[in-house]
């Protein structure tokens, strides 16, 4: 499509609202999943240097007996 201005394209002949707020909505929900993404890695890391830790200790506390 052609538009004569700037303010024609971000108008998108009277549906720009909704245009616009639906690819807003769409960078936002990419943005979050990231943030949560990273989170969830991050906890899950940690998880597994509980595990680790209590496995080393477990170990100690068996080969001292």
């Amino acid at each position: 499509m052609h538009w004569e201005s700037a303010s024609a394209f971000f108008a998108m002949g009277g549906h720009g609202f909704w245009v616009w707020m639906a690819w807003g909505m769409a960078l936002a929900a990419v943005i979050f999943e990231n943030i949560f993404q990273s989170v969830r890695r991050k906890a899950a890391l940690d998880a597994i240097r509980r595990i680790e830790r209590a496995e080393k200790q477990s170990e100690q506390v068996s080969d001292e007996e």
